[in-house]
């Protein structure tokens, strides 16, 4: 078997290469740093499967899979994707890629294993079949048995003599999540109310599916769902291994005969997904937010921008403001400025600093922004301190 890797970071390409892909029969045929480049690399080395990212140059990570898809439709695509390239993914879920991982977390067993899955099928059958990289659920999800449907996807009744019903106005191109409704959902999955979170489920999964939206988009998108909730759970250390068995929950989405069979697999998948999250949030802050935490009082007395914490954290600075906030109940700015402060009315207790000295040692350049700053916190000018 060949893969190919396409990305233009060149740490996340290295890294995948590192791997030992040759114990396991694998071998990589070559690398790509943008879209233009990895789609001649395909055309040359033609792979069985083609890791990619969707944000390149030159020609973007959509681009690229909809020539191959074109080209070499048996081709299978693993999507290298961020937390934030949910419109992205979903798109690439329609062109039909086999997998997703979520690059920034996942580690070299989770991609290995879903490469391995690949493999394994291909060589029982010789031939690949798309596939989640979680092999398993949670037990409570994986143990329900699928009955031979009375009733299309859609729920309506079947017949014997008709078959299946045909749907005229079924569309490939209607989203069946509403982006405004995700959002939200996301927010309060983390938050402390069941019920809340429950409404929130509710509003993403109605009663009853449109019958204008094809069952492969809904299925798609739950599948996409599935991945990001379990990716957040990940986000707060959760060891969510401990809820698997054997059973692949891509098959159990794909397999499901109707919208019904599968809304109740989902909340069944939510409550579990909202009870594990609410554990791990009263026991400790997020992996992101513990580590910009321990940066913080390690080196305070540099000059530490937003965009600085954000890249050590690989998000978006506008989606590591709103997670910082969210998590310490106050702004980055806030925060590191009452570490320096605290840092300050130590080295002020010593009395072996002037108020200036003291200052500049814990990262303010200006003596009269410190002296703002400090007296925005303490009350009193740094020169008045007294302990």
């Amino acid at each position: 078997m060949k893969i190919v890797v396409i990305d233009d970071e060149i740490l996340v390409r290295r890294g995948i290469m590192s791997m030992n892909w040759e114990y396991y029969g694998i071998e990589v045929a070559g690398e790509a740093a943008d879209g233009e480049t990895g789609l001649e690399l395909v055309r040359r080395t033609l792979p069985d499967i083609v890791l990619s990212d969707i944000r390149m140059p030159k020609m973007d990570g959509l681009t690229m899979i909809r020539m191959i898809r074109d080209e070499f439709p048996e081709m299978k695509i693993i999507i290298l994707s961020v937390l934030e390239d949910f419109e992205s993914v979903r798109n690439a879920l329609r062109l039909g890629v086999t997998d997703y991982v979520q690059k920034f977390l996942m580690g070299p067993d989770e991609l290995l294993e879903t490469v391995l899955n690949i493999k394994r099928i291909q060589d029982c059958t010789g031939k690949a079949r798309p596939i989640s990289k979680h092999d398993t659920l949670p037990d409570k999800l994986s143990d329900c048995e699928l009955e031979k449907p009375e009733a299309d996807f859609y729920g309506q009744a079947l017949r014997p003599e008709d078959g299946a019903r045909t749907h005229a106005a079924v569309s490939t191109s209607i989203n069946f999540f509403a982006v405004e409704h995700l959002k939200q959902y996301y927010t309060v999955l983390e938050g402390p109310e069941e019920a809340i979170a429950r409404e929130g489920f509710e509003r993403l999964f109605p009663l009853d599916a449109d019958e204008c939206i094809a069952e492969q988009n809904i299925k798609n998108e739950i599948c996409l769902w599935v991945s990001t909730v379990v990716s957040l759970m990940q986000e707060w250390g959760g060891n969510i291994q401990q809820f698997w068995n054997h059973s692949s929950p891509y098959n159990q989405i794909s397999q499901a005969a109707t919208y019904q069979q599968l809304r109740g697999w989902c909340l069944d998948f939510h409550m579990l997904a909202w009870e594990t999250l609410h554990i791990l949030k009263a026991s400790h802050h997020r992996i992101e937010i513990c580590k910009v935490i321990d940066y913080l009082h390690a080196h305070y007395m540099d000059q530490i921008q937003v965009t600085d914490m954000a890249h050590l954290t690989n998000l978006s600075v506008n989606y590591f403001s709103y997670l910082f906030s969210k998590e310490m109940g106050e702004p980055f700015v806030n925060y590191l400025q009452k570490v320096r402060v605290e840092r300050a009315k130590e080295l002020l207790r010593s009395n072996q600093l002037h108020w200036i000295d003291v200052g500049e040692q814990v990262g303010f350049r200006s003596t009269k922004y410190f002296a703002k700053i400090f007296k925005k916190y303490t009350s009193v000018s740094p020169s008045q301190y007294k302990y």
